[in-house]
């Protein structure tokens, strides 16, 4: 379980690490702040956490998830 679950977070870190590489050669930085540009976008958004801890069909909502219920 932990693989599937490691595995969206490695493709998100790689590809932050690209985003920032191919945008700041794009912007004429060198080598080092090229990596420093990707390094520097790994922390922000991340969204795999999430991904990375699905629950159990059988886990019970917590109250404040559920709907409220209507009286007419």
């Amino acid at each position: 379980m932990l693989g599937i679950a490691a595995l969206p977070a490695v493709i998100g870190i790689a590809t932050k690490l690209a985003a920032g590489w191919f945008a700041a050669r794009r912007a004429g930085v060198a080598v080092t702040g090229r990596l420093r540009a990707g390094v520097a976008l790994v922390p922000r958004g991340e969204f795999n956490i999430v991904i990375a801890g699905p629950r159990s069909p059988r886990a019970p909502t917590p109250a404040s998830a559920r709907s409220p219920r209507r009286t007419c």
